[in-house]
Order: structure tokens, then sequence, then C-alpha cells
């Protein structure tokens, strides 16, 4: 057993492609930055060759798969807050093959795919009023085949779902946040705001299902949850802008989010970080 790698940084998700001439996998030449974008690269089974082949997307690379025919690699990225299924040549060319392919909710994203010989992409798939189902992607179609769910969104209505972008007091930085709605809300009404913050910090919200502020929705509230400075699906320097500055400036775009809500229609501002 010999290493392949041995670059100052990770390496991981090694997969080897069917014909066994190349390896792919996920890693970062370490700059002692707070957060570095993970790469997809490849080399020679032999561990010469390697290149990153993803430069040009600046988003964080998981899950590497291998196509059945040697053309080109599989795997997730989180873009803006949403999961994506992405696939790149050898030579760099990139291209999105499907959204929302995501089951997991709060700050992080995460889902699963296969691909089968034929190029059809399987992934789980999700959304806001959806905690999660099975879809598939040939040549650019999707189509969702389960609901899992169906029966239970029957009975428990959950709680509407707004994305929203506003400018941060701070310098007017463009960030992106959503708002739960206590289900059959009424906007005559005045209502307690719950302004929830992701941990990490390198994390991101996104366009996905999230049960803990369903239940909180459920109970009354509004809740907002927003991606400041430092989250991650926007780039490395949309997220190292808190590097050595954290906590900080992410400060003014939390408040800035709660800002565009209160006053008048919520009564108080419960904080709560995970």
């Amino acid at each position: 057993m010999r290493a392949l790698t041995n670059r100052k940084g990770p390496d991981a998700n090694p997969d080897v492609s069917p014909n066994g001439k190349w390896i792919a996998y996920t890693g970062f030449d370490d700059r002692y930055q707070g957060h570095q974008t993970t790469k997809l690269y490849i080399m020679n089974r032999d561990g010469t060759g390697a290149r990153s082949i993803t430069d040009k997307l600046d988003r964080d690379i998981l899950s590497p798969h291998w196509a059945s025919d040697n053309t080109g690699v599989y795997f997730l990225y989180d873009d803006q807050g949403d999961t994506k299924i992405g696939f790149s040549t050898p030579d760099g060319n990139f291209k999105k093959i499907a959204d929302h392919a995501v089951t997991s909710n709060s700050a992080s994203g995460g889902g699963s795919f296969s691909v089968s010989r034929a190029g059809t992409v399987a992934f789980t798939f999700g959304r806001p009023d959806n905690p999660g189902d099975v879809a598939v992607s040939t040549s650019g179609a999707m189509r969702v085949l389960t609901a899992i769910n169906q029966e239970l969104l029957q009975q428990k209505v959950p709680g509407r779902v707004e994305e929203i972008w506003y400018e941060s007091s701070k310098d007017k930085r463009k960030i992106q946040g959503w708002i739960v709605q206590p289900p059959n809300f009424d906007p005559a009404k005045k209502y307690p705001l719950i302004l929830e913050i992701h941990g990490g910090p390198f994390a991101d919200y996104g366009d996905r299902f999230d049960f803990e502020k369903q239940v909180w929705a459920a109970l009354g509230y509004v809740v907002l949850y927003t991606n400041p400075r430092g989250s991650t699906s926007y780039g490395e320097e949309f997220a190292n802008l808190i590097h050595h500055a954290y906590p900080g400036d992410d400060f003014d775009d939390l408040n800035s989010g709660a800002s565009t809500l209160w006053p008048p229609k919520a009564t108080s501002i419960p904080t709560i970080s995970s």
C-alpha cells in the first residue's frame, strides 16, 4: 500500500473510473483560511497528473461518482441554499443535472444519488413543503416517483415558506433568507418572530424542508432564517468575509433581515442559535 496524494490539505471521497484509468476525489490546498472551497480533482490511477476540474464553479463538491462511460464525474454541490447535482468532464466542462437533490433539513444540504449505465440519475428530492421523495432525471427531464409523505401532509398542513433577498446595512450586500408563516397565517394580525441563526459557521440554510422551524410555526411563530456572510453555497469570498472577524459584520446581515419584518408584523424577536 502507498499514498497517492501528499499535499498540505485534505483529500477525500475517491472514486475510480470504470475503465480503471483515473481516480476522482475532493480536496483543496490549505491556505489557512476559515473556509476553503472543496474542489473536484482527477488524477491518473498511479497518482500522477492531479488537477482540479471545478475551478470555475466555486462551490463545495461532495460525493463524486464516475459516469459508466468514463466521460465525466457526477457530484453534489450547494448553490444559494439549494443542493444540486452537477456533472463535469475531465477537461472541466460543467453542467447542472438537477435541483433540489436534498432530504436533510436545517443548516445543511446533503442528499444521495445514483447513476444508471444509461445515464439516468436517481436522487433524493426535497422542497420546503416536502420532507423528501425519490426523483429521476433523464436527459434534463426530471420527475418525482414517490409521494411518501402525502398522507401526513394531508393531516398536518405545513406553514408557507417564502424566500427573500434583502440588503445588509453593513455594505448593501445581498443576503438570502426564508420566512415560515404559521398555518392559516392572517396578515392583519401580529405574530411573535423567531430569528434562527445557523451554527457552523460554515453552513447554509436553504430551499429544503425544516422540521424544527415548521414546529415553531405551528405554535404560532413567524420564523426567519437567513444565510449571513460566512455561509457556504455563495462562493469562497462570501464565506471568508468572517475570516478573523467572527462574530462581527454577520450581525448586521442578521439584524437587517429581522428589520424587514419587525415592526410592525411581529411583537418580539427571540433569537435561537443552533
